[in-house]
């Protein structure tokens, strides 16, 4: 099902994006990964009379930016694998592991944890899903089709 654009004064908007992940796509996902963890960190400490409805929208909208960053990264195709890029989701898998294990080492496991835990997961999964492109011979672009004649 394709998503539903919006038109607004002659512009076109969808739910995410149509461009592909760049170089800069796992940074701005960590990017916004930081922002979002901190506003949870704010979040959990928040006392009574807080202004909690900006934080909750700064949540949001990096939630919904992480989301639409890891689409993207998941939707490279095989035929870009890269040394460069495998390095890239290494290091923004490292930078987010410092972020997970943090909140446990101080004894808050909260939703700190679960802000940074989500895109470590995928990160670790796409790290290894790129190194495995990288080492893998590739099969040439070409599947065996067997029919019955």
């Amino acid at each position: 099902m394709a998503a539903m654009p919006l038109r607004v004064f002659g512009r076109r908007f969808t739910w995410r994006s149509q461009r592909p992940a760049t170089w800069f796509t796992p940074v701005a996902m960590l990017i916004l990964v930081t922002i979002a963890g901190g506003t949870a960190g704010d979040l959990g400490k928040a006392g009574p009379g807080a202004e909690l409805w900006l934080d909750i929208l700064i949540l949001l909208c990096c939630t919904v930016g992480v989301a639409d960053c890891l689409v993207r990264l998941v939707d490279i195709p095989r035929r870009h694998a890269h040394w460069g890029t495998l390095l890239t989701f290494a290091l923004v898998t490292v930078i987010l592991s410092s972020g997970f294990f943090g909140p446990f080492s101080i004894g808050s496991i909260g939703w700190t944890a679960i802000t940074f835990g989500a895109p470590f997961g995928v990160m670790v999964w796409l790290t290894t899903r790129e190194l495995v492109r990288l080492v893998r011979p590739s099969s040439g672009g070409s599947a065996s089709v067997v029919t019955d004649r």
